[in-house]
């Protein structure tokens, strides 16, 4: 009896295939169509059921088995395979559900799938590199193309991530963007980049600061600077700081929930507050459906600071 063929890619469970592929590597209708190999997203295309669904991989594997000819990854996902894992594809909400974008050349015709957005737009070949038998357009035009295909916001958390891991730099962007001046979306990838700050260390610090200027209309903060004490001693890194206004905002996200770690925020900000700085807390509801409120709170704790008496600072940067 013949062995049966392994998966052409390293990892197990076997990556999500359609059944021609299925049965190519061995595996038989019976098992494709059990619950062994439950359907995803995408039409004819099967998972394994111990692979996680809401890992990138697999769902970029799941639009990826059943991608045609003349296609490559881009976006959020060209972006995540890069390298820039905040790029998970979650929302602002944690919603595993946003898009993956396939560039296709514009010749080549596909029907609409969940979970995909297709872009009609050319690109050379020497855009796209293999990554793990993925083809990928490069980082810079993963990037060029998540921007114009988001919200400014989501745009910018793309564009913060992709400076801080280094996979493009703003000049790198900005050249792409003249080299293409008739580009669809150009006019939100320039303000992107004027609102981008490679400083930040996490998709919900890039929202926050988005709120504060966008939706507070407040004035642009530093992001993530050391703060210290009149003597010198270190107190933190907030995630933003007006310094004008003696205003620092921290985000508690999902690795501020350990016991320890809040209680070390909880601490660094006891410090702030005796130092003289107005210390605003935002979890991921501020950003979502508490949006309105934070503004107020934002706002007003900016009129307090610009108010206070600055004789009483104990802080600098």
């Amino acid at each position: 009896m013949s062995a049966v063929p392994r998966s052409p890619w390293p990892d197990f469970p076997p990556s999500p295939m359609s059944r021609a592929l299925a049965s190519r590597y061995g595996v038989t209708d019976d098992e494709l169509l059990s619950p062994i190999w439950p359907s995803g997203p995408i039409h004819g295309i099967r998972s394994h059921r111990d692979l996680d669904r809401a890992n990138p991989w697999t769902r970029i594997r799941e639009v990826m088995a059943a991608f045609p000819l003349d296609a490559a990854i881009s976006g959020w996902a060209g972006c995540y395979l890069h390298g820039a894992d905040w790029l998970d594809g979650r929302g602002p909400g944690g919603s595993p559900f946003l898009p993956i974008t396939l560039a296709l050349q514009p010749h080549v015709q596909t029907r609409r799938r969940t979970g995909l957005r297709v872009l009609r737009s050319a690109f050379d070949q020497d855009e796209v590199e293999m990554i793990d038998g993925l083809p990928v357009l490069s980082p810079v035009r993963s990037t060029y193309d998540g921007i114009r295909t988001s919200s400014l916001v989501e745009g910018v958390v793309l564009l913060d991530a992709m400076l801080h891991f280094r996979l493009v730099s703003a000049e790198e962007l900005s050249e792409y963007v003249e080299r293409h001046p008739r580009g669809r979306g150009n006019p939100l990838v320039r303000r992107a980049l004027q609102l981008a700050d490679a400083r930040v260390l996490s998709p919900q610090e890039t929202r926050a600061r988005m709120l504060w200027m966008l939706d507070a209309k407040l004035p642009r903060p530093e992001v993530n600077v050391p703060v210290y004490t009149e003597d010198g001693k270190f107190l933190g890194r907030p995630d933003l700081l007006d310094p004008a206004a003696g205003v620092a905002v921290e985000y508690d996200g999902e690795t501020h929930a350990d016991l320890e770690q809040r209680t070390y925020d909880y601490s660094r900000r006891e410090e702030f507050g005796r130092a003289g700085l107005i210390v605003v807390t935002l979890t991921s509801l501020c950003l979502t459906v508490d949006r309105a409120n934070t503004i107020v709170r934002l706002r007003t704790a900016r009129r307090r600071g610009m108010a206070r008496d600055r004789r009483l600072d104990r802080w600098r940067i």
